[in-house]
């Protein structure tokens, strides 16, 4: 064997790759090859990466059912479902194992939120009534102050008090407070040609939000419309409560009311208000302010660390603002069959997508919020680390080839 056999035989692993890359040959095009599919790899990798890992499509109604309302437990391991059959509503339990009607002969469900560590139900002729989440609904008997109507919105802050609308027998929507005891006297909105949708009770009790349209903030012929954001405060003892104009203005309805935890967003923001138009923040003791970055959306919501997440309407997108970031981040969702969302809930570390699917039917979509830094779960992550270790493989191969080149030969 020659001295040059021997001298290449002798070389480390590293040197030898910087030789072949150095010198001219005919493996410089089997390398250039390989280069050139690395980058198609990694140019295919980074299409599917921006795809948002941890997420899950499942049924959840028949075509013909809607999904009216849901309300999960603070874990996610159960819900209360309001759902319209086409001849009547009905409520059903939801967990693991799927949904199970529920017994509520002689109560007509209106309307439902979570309570506590319960849920509360309003419904027909002034009914009310509370679940724990297992066993037979608890009645809730209050005193009305004349005839009782239908209770199409409630909010509760305990077990048995909170806030409500009522629909009487002409239409008229009031606003009311209640506790176990009394239901105050109704409040209409301060506008004639404003509606009242739905009351948010704050995590207190003291005060609520109800959101509403105006049908002269828009075409008549294209429904409800606008805008309408209202201030709510009172008490069952107090008499008519008092309500105040927020917000007024064209645009989609509003769809979500979400509290924000004084322990976020540097304790300034009180509430947000979501809708398919615009999206509004209201600071502390002040009026509402647009969400810079962002315009509407189909459903909002909020997780344990205070990041607000918005969903769009075909289920394609999301988007996250954190209040530690200056920008918002927009992520890519799989194709998984729904094609409109109509309401977005966290259910513990879970973010859910309910709307129609592809296929006929009520489903959601479940998205696992911690599958984002799980390197086994997010190509991205993965994505990351490998590029990681690619660097570091590079430059040691090009100090271990500058060494063999400028040292080694001098010997």
């Amino acid at each position: 064997m020659s001295d040059s056999e021997s001298e290449k035989d002798g070389r480390s692993l590293l040197a030898r790759i910087g030789l072949l890359l150095q010198e001219e040959s005919e493996d410089q095009w089997f390398y250039f090859g390989v280069f050139v599919a690395v980058l198609l790899i990694g140019a295919a990798w980074l299409q599917v990466a921006a795809v948002m890992p941890g997420v899950a499509a499942a049924g959840m109604l028949d075509e013909n059912e809607n999904l009216e309302d849901i309300a999960w437990s603070s874990d996610g391991s159960q819900a209360l479902m309001l759902v319209e059959n086409g001849l009547a509503n009905e409520l059903r339990s939801f967990d693991d194992s799927g949904p199970s009607l529920m017994a509520v002969t002689g109560f007509t469900p209106l309307s439902i939120s979570r309570a506590g560590d319960g849920w509360i139900v309003g419904g027909s002729r002034g009914e009310m009534a509370k679940w724990s989440g297992s066993g037979l609904f608890t009645p809730i008997e209050p005193s009305w102050p004349g005839l009782e109507g239908d209770v199409i919105s409630i909010s509760a802050n305990s077990a048995d008090s909170g806030w409500l609308l009522s629909r009487d027998s002409e239409g008229l929507v009031r606003v009311h407070a209640f506790d176990a005891d009394n239901v105050s006297e109704g409040a209409a909105s301060p506008m004639d040609s404003s509606e009242m949708m739905s009351v948010h009770s704050d995590p207190n009790g003291a005060t609520a939000l109800v959101l509403g349209y105006d049908m002269t903030l828009g075409n008549p012929t294209l429904g409800k419309w606008g805008e309408v954001l209202l201030r709510v405060t009172g008490s069952p003892r107090q008499g008519v409560p008092t309500v105040s104009m927020l917000h007024h203005s064209p645009g989609g309805l509003l769809h979500t009311v979400i509290w924000v935890d004084e322990a976020h967003w540097g304790g300034q923001v009180g509430a947000l208000v979501a809708g398919h138009s615009s999206t509004l923040v209201l600071p502390q003791d002040a009026g509402p302010a647009q969400l810079q970055g962002l315009s509407g959306s189909a459903g909002a919501a909020i997780d344990s660390s205070g990041t607000f997440w918005f969903a769009s309407a075909n289920g394609r997108a999301l988007t996250s603002v954190d209040w530690t970031e200056d920008e918002a981040e927009k992520y890519k969702l799989p194709d998984l069959g729904m094609s409109e969302v109509d309401s977005v809930s966290i259910s513990g570390d879970s973010l859910q997508l309910h709307g129609e699917m592809e296929r006929g039917g009520t489903g959601r979509m479940v998205i696992d919020l911690n599958a984002q830094e799980n390197i086994a779960q997010s190509l991205e992550r993965l994505g990351e680390l490998l590029f990681v270790v690619l660097v570091v493989f590079a430059t040691v191969l090009a100090v271990a080839t500058i060494w063999q080149k400028e040292f080694a030969t001098q010997r």
